[in-house]
């Protein structure tokens, strides 16, 4: 007798955060329970795929994990195709669609270890430029800043890059990490025509944080997040009662799931993410047209 196949969607999705929950998940991805798996931990991911791979011959997998997340993950990938010529040739035969990093590190590492991942995002790279970075300070008035950066305390590739891109010596920019922002440096950016704060943040914590040190400051003009992915947190929500403007940076996204009201209605990627979810079988078609922006 022949096994039937319990699976009818032969797809399995990945997240480092708990963006999906089960009814997103059902409602949106359209998987089983099983198929579906929250972790940041790259061993964890990769007995995950061993598993569907190796007993559910299911290939393709939906990576919507963070940059520091899939640099692990490729490199224990890279480890175990050194240890393993059964693996290697088990991980050959995946598909792999990341749909939540977009950190140039992690691009260039999947190229060099041939990991094999496409990429649903354009680059961090392409973001960046369409943010205020400020100016050549003026002699005359050095201490005058314009636009200030807040980066999140956490350690990935991402932040890195987007750290190390905004650039404060001899400019109107200033830049902290998060855990580094009081009410007292936002006041004297504030009376020193301070108009646009910059945020890049990770947890809910960081979020939330940063709105409550805004809202108890004198500061009340624009506030630019880098890929809020925290919409509905209590800092978010203080921000908006406080900002004159709040502005949003994002990247692009292959396909877009516009239907999808129920997600992240300021960055793309859960849309995306659930679009790529159901469409698995298109995914070789979606390669060849060049839709996939690797």
């Amino acid at each position: 007798m022949k096994n039937i196949c319990k699976y009818k969607n032969k797809v399995a999705f990945i997240q480092s955060e708990i963006v999906f929950e089960d009814d997103t998940r059902i409602e949106y991805l359209k998987i089983k329970k099983s198929q579906f798996l929250t972790s940041k931990d790259e061993e964890e991911i990769f007995n995950f795929i061993k598993k569907h791979a190796c007993k559910n011959k299911i290939y393709n997998f939906v990576l919507h994990i963070d940059s520091e997340t899939l640099r692990k993950l490729i490199l224990h990938m890279a480890e175990k195709k050194i240890i393993s010529t059964k693996t290697r040739i088990l991980l050959k035969k995946c598909k792999f669609v990341a749909t939540y990093s977009n950190a140039e590190f992690v691009r260039v590492l999947n190229k060099e270890k041939e990991a094999g991942i496409i990429f649903a995002l354009s680059p961090l790279s392409e973001v960046l430029p369409s943010i205020p970075n400020g100016s050549a300070s003026s002699s005359t008035e050095p201490n005058n800043k314009e636009v200030m950066v807040v980066c999140s305390d956490s350690v990935s590739p991402y932040y890195n890059q987007i750290f190390i891109y905004f650039v404060s010596e001899g400019t109107t920019l200033v830049k902290y990490k998060v855990s580094e922002l009081t009410v007292d440096l936002i006041n004297n950016f504030d009376s020193n025509e301070g108009y646009m704060i910059v945020a890049a943040l990770d947890t809910e914590a960081e979020y939330n944080a940063f709105g409550q040190t805004v809202k108890d400051s004198t500061f009340k003009k624009q506030v630019h997040f880098i890929e809020c992915t925290q919409p509905q947190s209590e800092g978010v929500t203080k921000i908006q009662a406080k900002a004159s403007d709040i502005q949003n940076s994002s990247s692009g996204v292959c396909i877009n799931g516009t239907e999808f009201v129920g997600l992240n209605t300021l960055i793309p990627y859960e849309k995306c993410a659930a679009v790529l979810c159901q469409v698995w079988h298109c995914w070789a078609k979606l390669k060849k047209a060049n839709i996939f922006l690797t």
